[in-house]
Formats: structure tokens, sequence, C-alpha cells
């Protein structure tokens, strides 16, 4: 009888393992990034939600942890040399957090890039991003008062 109750529990003891990750939880794991969202500061966010109120609208977002680089990319035979912002997802919060968008915020994408768009043309493109439903990343500045000054779409290709 002891040895049956000692290799039921070296059994249960061993079929405990390291759990595999799913890539696609990874993306959604335990982040660090609410802690860098303070004042006059700079961020990373996804799946964006539009909040309209009376007074001014909102962003209720999910911060993501987001590594830079800053790569020379050129044409195949050499010319039209750039700069091109490569960007490494490390993950994106649980957590949903919300701030307060300044009226007369500015936009920037590479899709709009060549468009004659005013201030309010862009944000109305930005906008009708959001509504998409599709899943972007984009760069949020805040300023003083905690309120979203400009947005960036980032190409995460």
């Amino acid at each position: 009888m002891r040895n049956i109750l000692i290799i039921i529990l070296m059994l249960f003891l061993f079929s405990c393992g390291e759990q595999k990750q799913n890539p696609i939880t990874a993306l959604f794991k335990e982040c660090e990034c609410e802690k860098t969202i303070k004042t006059d500061s700079i961020f990373y966010a996804t799946n964006l939600v539009l909040k309209k109120e009376i007074k001014a609208h909102s962003i209720v977002f999910k911060c993501a942890e987001i590594e830079t680089a800053i790569a020379s990319v050129s044409d195949l035979d050499g010319g039209n040399e750039r700069c091109k912002n490569l960007y490494d997802i490390k993950c994106t919060s649980n957590k949903n957090q919300e701030l307060p968008l300044r009226k007369d915020f500015s936009y920037f994408s590479e899709d709009i890039q060549n468009m004659k768009l005013t201030k309010e043309g862009a944000q109305n493109h930005f906008f009708a991003e959001i509504n998409s439903g599709k899943i972007k990343y984009y760069e949020f500045n805040l300023n003083a008062a905690r309120e979203i000054t400009a947005v960036t779409k980032l190409t995460t290709d």
C-alpha cells in the first residue's frame, strides 16, 4: 500500500511540467507599459476605442511595450536611400486605460503622408481607422495635463 502511495505521489509531482505559452497569447501577457504612461510622455497602444462625450472625446486603449530601431533602406539599385523605423512588439497589456483626446490633436501616418489633408481631415481619417476594427499600433504623445496631443500610426509590417 505504501509503495502505491509513493508511486501516485511521484506521478503527480513529475506530471506537472512547465506550461508552454501560446504565441497568440504571448502578445497579451503581463506588461509593464502602464508604468511608462506619465505626464509629458510618449507611449504605444492598440485596441483603440473612441469614446464620444459632450465636451470632449477620449480614447480607451491597451498600452503596448514596443522596442524601436532605425534602419537605412534603399532601392535595389542603391538609390533613394532613406531611414525606416522598425518596431518589435514585446507585449500588450490586458488592462484597458482611458485618456482624454485634445480637440486640436495632430495625427500622422504613412497612408496620409501624400494626401493634402487639413488637421481636421487627418483627425477624421484617424477616427475612421479606429472604427475599422483592424488591430493597429499607435504612438501617443501626452502633455502636462495628461491629454493626448499627437497620434502616429506605426507601420508594423
